[in-house]
C-alpha cells in the first residue's frame, strides 16, 4: 500500500455508492456480477432465470427480437445489494459503445432528493431544449431555496387542506373531519414535525440529501401514527373530535385502522410534494414527452438509466407513467421515440407499485444479498482491486480508462513493503497485495458479519476502518474487529492467553494486548498456533506479526514450539487455488515464500 497516496484517495474510492465514484475508479473496483435473478415478460407470465451480466446487457441493448421494442426494466433489491454498481455498470457499457443512434442519460443517485434530481435534468441538453418554457421555468422555480422551517410548515398544513378538499370515500366525512381536528391540535402537529418523523422525512427527500438515508422512502409509517396512553394523556384540553379520533390510533386496538389511515395520509404525499415545491402534475410527463420527440425528430432512441426511483419524490408516479408510455400503437400519433428505461428500486418501494406498472414490466431484475459472497474468489478479488485503487494515484487510473480499461493493462501498485502478505493474482499475471489483509481475514470477517453483507456494508464495516487503523496506528490494529464474534478453538484461545500473560509487557497493557492478538488469529490466520520450518506461524509470514507489535509473543511461542517442515501438511497451505470465475479475471490467490527477516520494532 502506498501510504502516501491511500490517505488521500480513501475517501475517494471508498464510496459507499458506486454511483457517486469517478468511471476510472469505478472500472478500477468493478467485479463482475456472477448469477443475477431476472424475470422476463412472457405473455402474461414471468420466466425467471439466473444470468451474467453480460447476458443481460446483451438482451436488453443488443437483442435483435426486441431491438426496436419498448422496454422497463426495473432492477431491484435491499439497500446496499449492488443495484447502482449494476446500473453504473451499464452506462459505463453504453459509454463505452458510443451507439450513434441511441441517446443515453443517467440520473444519479448522488443527491437522491427531488431538487437534486432537478439538477441533474437541468443539465441536460435534451431539457434545455424543450419547447415548453413553462414547465422549464416551474422546474427552475422549483429548484430555488426556501427555509427549512417554512418548507416542513407548507408540507404539513398542505397534508389538511388535501384532506379537506378530499372528495374520495375512503373515509366518511365524519371520520375525516376529526382526523383534521387532530392534526390542526399542536401536540400531533409537534410530534410528526419532529427529527425522523414523516415530516422531516419528506422535507428530507425533496430538498435536503445531507446525513439522509439514500434509501429512505418519504412516506408515513404505521408506527409514526399509532399512540400510546402517554401522548393520549397530552390531549386532555384537546377538541373532542381530535380526542375521539386519536383514541382510535391508540396502539394495540385497532390495527388494521391504523394501517388504512397509514395509507391514507400516504394516497396525498405526491399531491402535497408538488404543491410545495411548486410543481405542476402533468410537468414532467410532458418534459419526458417532449425529449422523446426531439429525439425522434433527431432520428434517435433513447435509453434512460435511472438509478433510484425514490429520487423523484413526488413526481415518481408521473414518471412511472412517462416511462411505461411505448412509441408505437396509439402512442405512435405522438411521434415518440423508442425509449428503454432501466430504473433501480429497493425492494420495499417496489413492492408498493402499483399493478398497473408492474403489468408493463418487461424484465425484472433482481441483485440479492450476499451475492459478492457466494464464491469467495470474488469477494476476496473485490477487497484486492479497492485496495489496489487506494494505493494509484487518479490520474493513473485516468490514463488507463483514455487507453481502453483493458483488464490486461489495469495497474496495479506493487506493495514491495508488504511482499511477505497475501497477494491475488490476475489473469494478466500482476498481482496486488492484500496488506492488511489476508485471505482469511478477507474471507473470515465476512462470515463474521452479522447482517447486511452487501458491497456497501464490507466496505463500510471491513475495508474502511481496517485500512484507516494501518494507516494512522497500526499498533492498534485490528481494533476494529475486536467486538466480533469469532470460531477460535477455547484450546488456541487459553494457550494465547497463558503466554500473553508470561511475556514482559507492562500488567496494564495485556488485556488489550490479548484481546488484539485473538482478534487477529481468529481472522487473519488458519486458527492454530502451529509453527512452520518456512517463517510461518498459524500459516501466515511471522514478520506479519512483527509488525503488528506481536513481536514478544512471537518470541515466547517459537521457544517452546515443534517446528514442523514445510512439506508436512498443513492447514493453510503457502499456495491455495480458487476456483476461476470468468475470463480476465482472478485466477488464484498466492502466498509468496520470502526470506528470514530482522523483526521490525515500533518506537
Amino acid at each position: 500500500m502506498n501510504t502516501a497516496i491511500a490517505k488521500k484517495r480513501i475517501s475517494q474510492v471508498l464510496r459507499v455508492d458506486s454511483i457517486d465514484s469517478t468511471d476510472s475508479d469505478f472500472l478500477a473496483t468493478h467485479v463482475p456480477f456472477r448469477k443475477i435473478v431476472v424475470a422476463t415478460k412472457s405473455g402474461d407470465q414471468f420466466e425467471e432465470s439466473y444470468k451474467s451480466e453480460e447476458d443481460i446487457y446483451r438482451d436488453i441493448f443488443n437483442n435483435n427480437l426486441t431491438r426496436n421494442e419498448h422496454q422497463f426494466v426495473i432492477v431491484e433489491g435491499s439497500s446496499g445489494a449492488g443495484k447502482s454498481h449494476f446500473i453504473r455498470w451499464l452506462y459505463a457499457m453504453l459509454s463505452a459503445k458510443e451507439e450513434k443512434d441511441d441517446v443515453v442519460l443517467l440520473i444519479r443517485r448522488s443527491d437522491n432528493t427531488l431538487k437534486g434530481t432537478i439538477r441533474q435534468l437541468l443539465e441536460i441538453k435534451e431539457v434545455k431544449e424543450i419547447s415548453n418554457k413553462e414547465a422549464y421555468e416551474r422546474l427552475v422555480k422549483a429548484n430555488q431555496a426556501i427555509t427549512e422551517s417554512k418548507f416542513k410548515s407548507t408540507i404539513y398544513h398542505q397534508f389538511i387542506v388535501e384532506i379537506e378538499n378530499d372528495t374520495s370515500e375512503v373515509l366518511g366525512n365524519i371520520k375525516r373531519k376529526k382526523l383534521i381536528a387532530l392534526l390542526n391540535n399542536s401536540a400531533f402537529q409537534e410530534r410528526l414535525m419532529a427529527a425522523g418523523g414523516p415530516i422531516d422525512r419528506i422535507y428530507s427527500k425533496i430538498t435536503s440529501s445531507l446525513g439522509v438515508d439514500l434509501d429512505l422512502i418519504a412516506q408515513f409509517s404505521k408506527a409514526d401514527l399509532t399512540l400510546d396512553i402517554d401522548f393520549i394523556n397530552q390531549l386532555d384540553d384537546a377538541d373532542r373530535k381530535a380526542q375521539d379520533f386519536a383514541n382510535s390510533l391508540m396502539e394495540g386496538d385497532d390495527d388494521e385502522f391504523i394501517e388504512k389511515i397509514t395509507a391514507y395520509m400516504n394516497s396525498f404525499v405526491e399531491t402535497v410534494i408538488q404543491t410545495s415545491a411548486g410543481i405542476e402534475p402533468g410537468d414532467f410527463q410532458q418534459i419526458f414527452k417532449e425529449i422523446r420527440q426531439e429525439i425522434k425528430r433527431k432520428g434517435k432512441n433513447l435509453i434512460l438509466l435511472v438509478e433510484d426511483i425514490t429520487s423523484f419524490t413526488g413526481v415518481n408516479q408521473a414518471l412511472l407513467n412517462a416511462l411505461v408510455t411505448g412509441h408505437t400503437g396509439s402512442n405512435a400519433v405522438d411521434n415518440l421515440c423508442k425509449l428503454i428505461s432501466v430504473v433501480g428500486t429497493t425492494t420495499q418501494y417496489y413492492n408498493q407499485f402499483r399493478d398497473n406498472y408492474r403489468d408493463r414490466i418487461t424484465k425484472q431484475i433482481t441483485i440479492n444479498d450476499g451475492v459478492i459472497g457466494e464464491n469467495k474468489s470474488d469477494l476476496v478479488q473485490f477487497v484486492a482491486k479497492y485496495l489496489n485503487a487506494i494505493s494509484l494515484d487518479s490520474e493513473t487510473l485516468d490514463t488507463w480508462v483514455k487507453n481502453g480499461a483493458y483488464s490486461e493493462d489495469m495497474p496495479v501498485h506493487e506493495d514491495k513493503d508488504h511482499d511477505h502478505w497475501d497477494k491475488f493474482k490476475l489473469a494478466s499475471g500482476k498481482q496486488i497485495s492484500l496488506f492488511p489483509f489476508t485471505q482469511n481475514a478477507v474471507i473470515n470477517l465476512y462470515e463474521a458479519m452479522s447482517d447486511h453483507k452487501t458491497p456497501r456494508y464490507i466496505l463500510r464495516d471491513i475495508v474502511e476502518p481496517a485500512v484507516n487503523e494501518v494507516l494512522h496506528d497500526i499498533s492498534s490494529f485490528p481494533k476494529f474487529c475486536l467486538g466480533w464474534h469469532s470460531s477460535l478453538p477455547e484450546s488456541v484461545e487459553n494457550r494465547i492467553g497463558n503466554i500473553v500473560q508470561s511475556t514482559q509487557i507492562a500488567q496494564e497493557l495485556k488485556a488489550d494486548y490479548r484481546k488484539r492478538l485473538v482478534a487477529f488469529m481468529s481472522f487473519w490466520t488458519n486458527k492454530t498456533l502451529d509453527v512452520t520450518s518456512n517463517g510461518c506461524i498459524a500459516g501466515i509470514k511471522t514478520k506479519i506479526f512483527f509488525e503488528l507489535d506481536f513481536g514478544e509473543f512471537v518470541s515466547k511461542l517459537t521457544r517452546t514450539a515443534t517446528v514442523r517442515k514445510v512439506a508436512d501438511p498443513v492447514p493453510v497451505p503457502d499456495k491455495t487455488s480458487v476456483s476461476q470465475p470468468t475470463n480476465d479475471e482472478v485466477v488464484e490467490v498466492t502466498v509468496e515464500p520470502v526470506q528470514p527477516v530482522k523483526p521490525i520494532v515500533h518506537a
